[in-house]
């Protein structure tokens, strides 16, 4: 029975080996797969954070792009503004300028009457003086 004992510790001395193999075996290839996955998660992740750059360069250049839209549309608006401000003067100058003709063109037209009114007047003096 020594004798089968003797064979059945090398038996297990032997299993737990193979087994100790086949677990480092084990091991390893997981550890492998593990490489690989993590090496395939950080390219991913890379890519991830260069598509997320680019986004990032587009939003900014598109930003820019329209600030300065936004700034040009403001400099058109402050332009006509600027001329709507000085038709506006121009025209009220014009206003003030005819309103002042129409006074003078009635004061000459009240100056008018009155000298008509004075020759009319002197007309009659010396026709009736004439009589």
């Amino acid at each position: 029975w020594e004798n089968e004992l003797f064979q059945l510790v090398v038996e297990r001395n032997a299993a737990r080996r193979e087994l100790e193999e086949e677990t480092a075996q084990v091991r390893q290839g997981a550890s492998a797969e593990l490489q690989e996955w993590l090496a395939a998660e950080a390219e991913k992740r890379k890519a991830s954070e260069e598509m997320q750059r680019r986004q990032l360069e587009d939003f900014e250049r598109e930003r820019r792009a329209w600030a300065a839209t936004v700034a040009e549309h403001h400099r058109e608006q402050a332009r006509q503004n600027s001329l709507f401000t000085e038709a506006r003067l121009r025209t009220s100058e014009v206003e003030h300028r005819a309103e002042a003709s129409l006074y003078f063109a009635q004061e000459v037209q009240v100056c008018l009457a009155r000298e008509i009114e004075l020759r009319s007047t002197e007309e009659d003096a010396c026709r009736r003086a004439d009589q």
